[in-house]
């Protein structure tokens, strides 16, 4: 059986092709998420990949994921679940943030943009709040989750 090849670290995960500094976006995101690390429980912290989840489990007995930032092949993407679960949180993203918006609750960088950085900042603080309301058993509001 052939062995399988790592690839050395940081290979992908901070040096996209041009003039793209994914790892200087990640490094840009992820704080971000971290300051909310005393109500959530940090579930991957590794270089390229950091994710949040609720600390108890919230829907169908199990926590919930919050979001994240993760480093991918050309561009960083910064999940934001409250926006899916609670989508009145999206109605008032400007028209240059709804331009990086891929789905539902995803947004993707290449380079940073302090601008559209801080309006994520706004709607993550609005979106662990509204988190937080949410009791363990309850039915998701918006019915998104059910």
């Amino acid at each position: 059986m052939p062995k399988v090849q790592k690839k050395p670290a940081g290979k992908g995960r901070g040096n996209a092709v041009g003039s793209k500094d994914c790892g200087a976006v990640f490094r840009a995101l992820k704080p971000l998420f971290a300051r909310y690390e005393s109500s959530l429980d940090v579930v991957a912290d590794q270089p390229g990949k950091y994710y949040l989840q609720s600390k108890s489990p919230v829907f169908r007995g199990k926590p919930l994921w919050f979001g994240g930032v993760e480093i991918k092949k050309n561009y960083v993407s910064f999940h934001l679940i409250a926006i899916y679960v609670f989508p009145e949180l999206a109605q008032h993203i400007s028209p240059e943030l709804k331009k990086r918006k891929q789905g539902k609750s995803c947004f993707n960088f290449t380079t940073v943009d302090p601008k559209l950085f801080a309006e994520l900042d706004r709607l993550t603080e609005a979106g662990i709040t509204k988190f937080g309301s949410v009791k363990p058993g309850s039915p998701m509001p918006g019915g998104n989750c059910n």
